[in-house]
């Protein structure tokens, strides 16, 4: 082999080996991200702490600015809660505060909500601005980042040092978010399942069905089959419930939209309806409560 064809072809190796560690880290979904203001009170809602803080305000969009500009999908807070509060369901007077916040979060239609908290000082020895930042997975409430920002002390207005302390860790915050998600797309997301009855039930996990299988038994192959890449695992069954703590799911459905948790509830509860039995379920975070009736 001459020298000019071994140059080519150790070329085309090199080549292929940077593309091979840079497709390692290609982002394989993007996520949505809602920035909303940190509520420290349960009556609180984040609109209505944006619109009596206005330190608040300017911290929330320069946060906002500065994801955009690193490529972030943003979805807009506000627009978002004039929907909720234009939704025929939620009633002023009728809905807490909470809930109003806890609805905006379930239909922003963002994958992650980070929520900032603000610590501003004022002094005649200059000013400081502090951001304390939570990312959380919309579905499963799940914390995924948490980081702390410190402008420094300076003589300087809140939107420039809220730029100065987001600027020294939005690109690591970002990131950690994004590992997070690709490693969701591989992996699925995990769920916790439980499984209990209902006090005036006639079953329990012993009882046999048709077929001569036990009820627990039929449960347990289902989930096995219908968990993502087969992968979870069962804490434990008695005779009166039985819990998943680690039941993986999609990130993304067959039909391309966002596997959200409500849709192994749907499916859950059809398949307790092809085996005769009801159930009800109720969905809190990350955990799905299955009582079967």
């Amino acid at each position: 082999m001459n020298g000019k064809k071994r140059t080519i072809i150790l070329i085309g190796l090199a080549f292929a080996s940077m593309t091979a560690v840079k497709a390692q880290y290609v982002n394989v979904v993007q996520p949505k991200i809602m920035v909303l203001p940190k509520t420290i009170n349960e009556d609180d809602n984040p609109i209505d702490v944006l619109n009596r803080d206005p330190n608040v305000r300017v911290a929330i969009t320069t946060v906002k600015e500065q994801f955009q500009k690193r490529g972030a999908d943003i979805v807009d807070i506000e627009a978002k809660m004039n929907n909720v509060r234009k939704n025929s369901v939620f009633q002023e007077g009728t809905t807490g505060q909470g809930d109003l916040k806890k609805e905006l979060i379930d239909r922003s239609g963002a994958d992650i909500y980070v929520e900032v908290e603000p610590v501003v000082s004022l002094a005649n020895s200059g000013n400081n601005v502090k951001l304390i930042l939570q990312a959380y997975d919309v579905s499963t409430a799940a914390s995924l980042a948490a980081m702390t920002a410190n402008s420094g002390t300076f003589y300087g207005d809140v939107a420039g040092l809220s730029m100065r302390a987001i600027n020294k860790v939005a690109d690591d915050f970002l990131n950690t978010i994004q590992t997070y998600m690709n490693r969701m797309y591989n992996e699925g997301r995990s769920l916790v399942v439980k499984f209990s009855f209902d006090d005036n039930s006639n079953y329990n996990m012993d009882s046999e069905m048709q077929g001569g299988e036990l009820l627990n038994e039929i449960i347990s192959d289902w989930m096995e089959d219908h968990a993502y890449k087969n992968n979870c695992h069962s804490e434990g069954t008695t005779s009166s419930g039985m819990t998943y703590d680690d039941f993986r799911v999609p990130l993304i459905g067959d039909d391309g939209r966002n596997y959200k948790v409500n849709h192994l509830s749907r499916e859950i509860r059809k398949f307790f309806i092809s085996i005769g039995l009801r159930c009800k379920t109720d969905i809190q975070g990350g955990v799905l409560y299955v009582k079967i009736l």
